[in-house]
């Protein structure tokens, strides 16, 4: 999830900013079974957040 909202914060959409936090999952060996990035999935608008909703 860390990975996930750091990708939110450059300006990434949401189902992007995933998409990066679970490829980074896989690139690991110890993180690379499905049991880590399956049971994660998005719901809703795929937009990017906006913003101000990131304090810097």
């Amino acid at each position: 999830m860390d990975r996930f909202y750091k990708e939110l914060s450059t300006g990434r959409d949401r189902a992007e900013s995933l998409r990066q936090a679970q490829l980074q999952l896989l690139r690991n060996n110890r993180t690379s079974s499905f049991l880590h990035w399956a049971p994660v999935i998005l719901s809703g608008d795929p937009a990017p957040l906006p913003q101000e909703l990131f304090v810097r």
